[in-house]
C-alpha cells in the first residue's frame, strides 16, 4: 500500500512540475517571439520558435504521465507503465 501511495504522490509532483515547465515555456517563447519580431532579430525569433517546440514536447510528457497512472483497463490489462521513460 505504501508503494502505491508513494507512486501517486510522485505522479502528482511530476505533473505539477510539467505544468510549471509548460507555463514558463509559454511565457518565455511568447516574449522571445514578440521581442524578436519587434526588434527584427531573427535569432531571437528562432529561439522563440525552438522554445515552442520544447513546449509541445513538455505537453506530450504531461499527457504520457497522465496516461501511465490511469491504471489497468480492458485494453491494457497490465496498465500503461510502458509509456513512462
Amino acid at each position: 500500500m505504501a508503494a502505491v501511495y508513494s507512486r501517486s504522490v510522485q505522479a502528482r509532483a511530476e505533473r505539477r512540475l510539467l505544468l510549471v515547465s509548460i507555463s514558463v515555456s509559454t511565457i518565455l517563447s511568447a516574449g522571445a517571439l514578440t521581442f524578436g519580431i519587434l526588434s527584427g532579430t531573427r535569432i531571437i525569433v528562432f529561439d522563440g520558435t525552438y522554445m515552442s517546440i520544447g513546449l509541445i514536447l513538455s505537453w506530450i510528457s504531461l499527457r504520457a504521465s497522465s496516461l501511465s497512472t490511469s491504471g489497468p483497463s480492458r485494453r491494457f490489462p497490465f496498465g500503461r507503465d510502458a509509456l513512462t521513460p
